[in-house]
């Protein structure tokens, strides 16, 4: 571990002198001109030969990623992007055109990766680079996604890699240390290392607490190259003084952030029963603490499920499925390999193979797999709580939610809504909309609202820079953009402290977080 982390110790210092790098890109009759963050990212791709773009949401990613190609000197680029974004990217990219010579790239959404038949696509296309957009989508270790693109890297090991997003971490070095490895190789100022790697988790992760001493002293050597007592601090200057990553220190969008809280709605006596039982209101017992969580959140808004079937609830159908989804999860995390890392390609493994170590639970779940299966239905205790919020945040606004029953409740207060997959309305920023939070979290340009009300405030730092970021981004007209989230229960509450404690983990990497800056009322 000594010599790994001597390694990140002896990284070059890069310079900051300003570069621009309009002219080089620029059609003939462009008007465009890069920003020096878009111009910084172009050159030390290229100098590096691979890129870690923690670059704030809103600040042109986008541009970056169709110009990296040229600045990179490949000639099979391939573009990974989420798919509820792809008709925006074409879009841009045609606008783009207009103004700059863009190299032929290829643009892949990442839920295609994932899919059994995109198996072999990255071996077919063969590509030279690889630039992951909203690279975040490649941070879990368990997804096929993940998996596909490290195996092609190591049986491709010329191939290059830049990995661009507003929310690069979440609460771990975990993850994107891989990616920084994808990205720099010997280069990466993050340890390649598994077992350093845990040791300086431990003091710089969001969850991070009371870490050991071999923990702080495998940072030792980081606080002293920066001269700082600071683990994080420390870190956060290694990681910005290396070549090849390239981050948004400064908070560049013009508008000033209000984050406004709703605490003073009432709440359904079963929110105060529940926080005391091991069941629902219906008498539903959970099977975990994480599940009893979900339910304070929806009775937080005045609701809970309950599971419906067609005759009596089938208790062999549910174990089965759990037996099998967990069976299967397993197999992928112990066994995964190329050509076998989905939970589609373990079940054609164990359907061809009678011997298979997994037939005894796989036939199991055959068996029942084609049975009706139940259906969860949101029981209504109080109505009025998601319509007095609503009515609390006057003017046009944008409200964000995340569970199908607010979607519904929405729609009876005549609320204009759009869900996975729907198009954005023609009149966009002519009237209030509602927004599912895990669909529109990614891409969309909404600067034409400034206000916001979030009915179901997401735990996760990362999924708050995102979402805040679809207003609060450059070319925002307005002086101030408004956050009005509920926080009127103690399980909202705590999801706000949580997120805010990502928030300042997430400034290990130098991008200014959103609700850092924000003022709070």
């Amino acid at each position: 571990m000594q010599l790994e982390t001597q390694r990140i110790l002896d990284l070059t210092v890069k310079t900051t002198t300003p570069v621009d790098m309009t002219e080089r890109f620029r059609r003939p009759g462009g008007t465009q001109t890069l920003y020096p963050l878009q111009s910084r990212a172009l050159y030390e791709g290229e100098q590096a030969g691979g890129l870690l773009a923690a670059i704030g949401v809103g600040l042109g990613k986008t541009l970056i990623a169709f110009l990296l190609a040229a600045a990179m000197s490949a000639e099979r680029a391939l573009l990974l992007i989420p798919s509820s974004v792809f008709a925006q990217c074409m879009r841009m990219r045609a606008e783009y055109q207009l103004h700059w010579i863009l190299p032929p790239l290829k643009v892949l959404p990442y839920s295609l990766l994932q899919v059994k038949r995109y198996a072999s696509y990255l071996y077919e296309y063969g590509p030279d680079l690889i630039i992951a957009d909203e690279a975040h989508r490649l941070k879990s270790w368990d997804s096929a996604r993940t998996g596909r693109v490290v195996d092609y890297f190591r049986d491709n090991p010329d191939t290059m890699f830049a990995g661009l997003s507003g929310t690069m971490t979440s609460n771990s070095l975990r993850d994107y240390a891989h990616l920084a490895e994808l990205a720099l190789r010997e280069g990466s100022p993050l340890p390649r290392e598994r077992g350093l790697l845990n040791l300086w988790q431990e003091v710089l992760d969001a969850d991070a607490k009371d870490p050991s001493e071999t923990a702080l002293g495998a940072l030792t050597g980081v606080c002293q190259w920066a001269g700082m007592d600071d683990p994080r601090k420390a870190f956060a200057e290694r990681l910005t003084q290396t070549w090849g990553v390239v981050t948004s220190s400064e908070k560049v969008v013009k508008a000033s952030l209000r984050m406004i809280e709703i605490s003073d709605l009432d709440l359904p006596q079963a929110y105060f029963d529940t926080q005391h039982v091991d069941h629902d209101p219906s008498g539903e017992p959970f099977d975990t603490p994480a599940n009893k969580g979900v339910c304070l959140r929806y009775l937080s808004l005045g609701f809970y499920h309950i599971w419906e079937w067609e005759g009596a609830p089938d208790d062999e159908y549910t174990r089965a499925r759990r037996a099998w989804a967990k069976a299967a999860f397993y197999e992928l995390r112990g066994r995964r390999q190329r050509d076998y890392d989905s939970k589609a390609l373990v079940y054609d493994a164990v359907e061809a193979n009678p011997h298979h170590h997994l037939r005894g639970v796989w036939e199991d779940w055959v068996a029942v797999r084609d049975r009706p299966g139940h259906i969860t239905t949101p029981v209504w205790l109080d109505k009025s709580i998601v319509e007095k919020a609503v009515d609390r945040v006057k003017g046009r606004k944008i409200i964000w939610y995340r569970s199908q029953a607010v979607r519904d409740r929405l729609i009876e207060l005549g609320i204009p809504t759009v869900s996975a997959g729907d198009p954005l309305p023609d009149n966009l920023g002519e009237d209030t909309l509602a927004m599912s939070i895990e669909s529109h979290l990614e891409g969309l340009n909404l600067q034409m609202y400034n206000r916001n009300l979030v009915l179901e405030p997401p735990s996760g730092g990362g999924i708050w820079e995102q979402l805040i970021g679809r207003t609060h981004r450059l070319g925002q007209e307005e002086d101030e953009v408004l956050v009005y989230y509920l926080a009127h229960s103690d399980v909202f509450a705590r999801a706000m402290v949580k997120a805010k404690k990502d928030a300042e983990y997430q400034e290990t990497t130098r991008v200014r977080r959103r609700l850092c800056y924000a003022d709070w009322c």
